[in-house]
């Protein structure tokens, strides 16, 4: 049998009638890329990875789950427009979206309440609507939610996960977090166990977005009451909610409960309140995996590997005991980062009160300092008043002859006298500020990489090209060649109040202004 061929080496291929141009995202059993179509328009097509197609429950199986998880219509899912099995490979086409990973936001930083819960409510109407029509999601984490610019959640692998849990596949590790302890092996994804694994994924959602999740992890400060619903909910034979919807309502009647704020830990580490009560209600439940540490650059993870190596196909079991604990000492240069507010605040340290000194000194100088300065006015005004040819207001005029630009760039206009230059617009938390490669290009004067798998070589590059449209805060797609990777891909891209946000990539978030 021939080896299976990378996802990666997949980019620049053709599919069918279709070039891959972009692997967007990856994990064991699929990859999604961007892809051109003959007419010039894009699509996001899925392909499964060469073990898993071969599997027979999953080619037996594939396109009756993608005609049930195309059969559900809901604004909160990503939906499928076509599938079937091309050039050897089973892939489908998905609706276009864009937008940035959950698993890439998490790992960044925790998302404020507010808009935890306004994406677990996101979350449940999807999930309702697929429950609604017998359709049981099996697969919900981070790595299915793209969350978009204009804040909405949606998921993805409608039908897919179905698919897996069904055959039996196991998930990588780091979606194996977000799996109902109950699922130990191939499961009927009509049964009422499978419903039940939504809402605890749902759980574990809302949870890992208000503690955030890897580098970014970091205790909540929320009502003891949502602890109390989220320890419920997580437990190995939860009980409460019916529906998503039920458990998105009394999440936010949990949050508005108020009282003192308590710390809701991440999952990563030891709860000693909820292993108690669980041990007391239910006796030792199986132990959960940890959710994962990101590793420092230069290594990979089998599950999330960009070289597109696939680990072979394998039934969940029941771990064997508790799983080794998260990397709590990483490497120097990969240390969490720190919230604005901290790096706003200088280190305490204790100082000296100062020595009094005398006051008489200073008030000479003052008065010397202001005797100079009404000297100076005096004499302007006496020779040079301000009405008077070749003054002040003559000499405002050559103010407006601006210099041509370090580059030379053409086109771009003058700015008026009162025109001042444009301050760095407001840029999301945790974006760095990359170093400017050759000054202003096309009204463009800066960029930044949004996320940590973004380069700021890529970003500068990003920016050259936009320079290059006609508007550049209009366009809607760029192309950009990585410096770093050697390797073109296609961006897309939308401005608001200065910023030009543009994403894909693998992950890749570049803001130019």
């Amino acid at each position: 049998m021939q080896p299976a061929t990378p996802a990666g080496r997949r980019v620049g291929t053709r599919l069918g009638s279709s070039r891959l141009t972009d692997l967007l995202h990856e994990t064991s059993a699929r990859a999604i890329y961007r892809a051109e179509e003959p007419g010039g328009s894009v699509a996001l097509v899925m392909v499964l990875s060469e073990q898993v197609a071969a599997h027979p429950v999953v080619r037996s199986r594939f396109s009756s789950w993608m005609a049930r998880g195309a059969g559900v219509l809901e604004r909160h899912l990503v939906p499928l427009r076509r599938w079937g099995e091309v050039d050897g490979l089973l892939c489908a086409e998905l609706g276009v979206l864009s937008g940035t990973g959950l698993a890439t936001l998490l790992e960044h930083q925790p998302l404020p309440p507010a808009r935890a819960l306004a994406l677990l409510e996101d979350l449940a109407a999807a999930v309702d609507a697929a429950h609604s029509r017998g359709v049981a999601h099996l697969a919900l984490s981070p790595t299915t939610v793209v969350v978009g610019h204009d804040e909405v959640a949606r998921v993805t692998d409608l039908g897919l996960g179905a698919l897996l849990a069904e055959a039996g596949v196991a998930p990588d590790a780091p979606e194996l977090a977000y799996r109902a302890p109950w699922l130990t092996g191939p499961v009927d994804p009509a049964g009422p166990a499978a419903t039940a694994a939504d809402l605890w994924s749902l759980a574990a959602l809302l949870h890992d977005a208000l503690t955030g999740v890897g580098p970014a992890a970091a205790p909540a400060a929320v009502p003891a009451a949502l602890v109390q619903l989220l320890r419920q909910r997580l437990g190995p034979r939860p009980a409460g909610s019916q529906t998503a919807a039920e458990l998105a309502r009394a999440a936010r009647a949990a949050m508005a409960a108020g009282g003192p704020p308590v710390p809701l830990p991440p999952r990563s580490e030891p709860d000693p309140e909820a292993t108690a009560l669980r041990s007391a209600l239910h006796g030792p439940g199986p132990a959960r995996p940890a959710v994962p540490v990101r590793t420092p650059p230069g290594t990979t993870t089998p599950a999330t590997s960009a070289s597109g190596v696939t680990r072979p196909l394998t039934a969940p079991t029941p771990p064997a005991g508790p799983p080794a604990p998260p990397q709590q000492h990483p490497a120097p240069p990969q240390q969490p980062p720190v919230p604005p507010q901290q790096r706003q605040q200088p280190p305490s340290t204790i100082r000296a009160a100062p020595r009094r000194r005398s006051l008489v000194p200073v008030v000479a100088l003052l008065l010397a300092l202001l005797a100079v300065v009404a000297t100076g006015v005096f004499l302007w005004l006496l020779f040079d008043p301000p009405g008077r040819p070749g003054g002040t207001a003559g000499t405002a005029a050559p103010r407006t002859t601006q210099q041509p630009s370090p580059q030379g760039t053409d086109g771009e206009e003058p700015r008026s006298p009162s025109a001042t230059p444009r301050a760095t617009p407001a840029l999301p938390a945790g974006a760095v500020v990359c170093e400017p490669a050759g000054g202003p290009a096309g009204g463009l004067r800066g960029s930044a990489a949004g996320t940590p798998r973004t380069s700021c070589p890529f970003a500068e590059e990003t920016r050259q090209q936009l320079a290059r449209t006609p508007d550049p805060f209009a366009a809607q797609q760029v192309e950009a060649t990585s410096p770093v990777t050697r390797q073109t891909y296609t961006l897309s891209c939308d401005s608001a109040d200065g910023l030009i946000t543009c994403t894909g990539g693998d992950d890749a978030v570049v803001l130019v202004w």
